[in-house]
């Protein structure tokens, strides 16, 4: 079991962060509610447009902004 929160992240071509992926947590995935992610809708000027936030979970996808 994991001591700490691991995150992945992933990047567009211009190497601006798309998006970041919560991969483990320290409760594990038999207590963990669900993992959170976030995603970052970048403009032309690569200026922060909107930002997503949510939980996956393995029931289903609860989605918060």
């Amino acid at each position: 079991m994991p001591k700490a929160w691991e995150y992945r992240y992933r990047h567009n071509a211009m190497g601006e962060r798309e998006s970041k992926r919560e991969w483990l947590n320290p409760a594990g995935d038999g207590t963990a509610p669900g993992y959170e992610w976030t995603y970052y809708l970048l403009g032309r000027s690569k200026e922060q447009r909107a930002m997503y936030t949510g939980l996956r979970s393995f029931a289903k996808a609860i989605f918060r902004s």
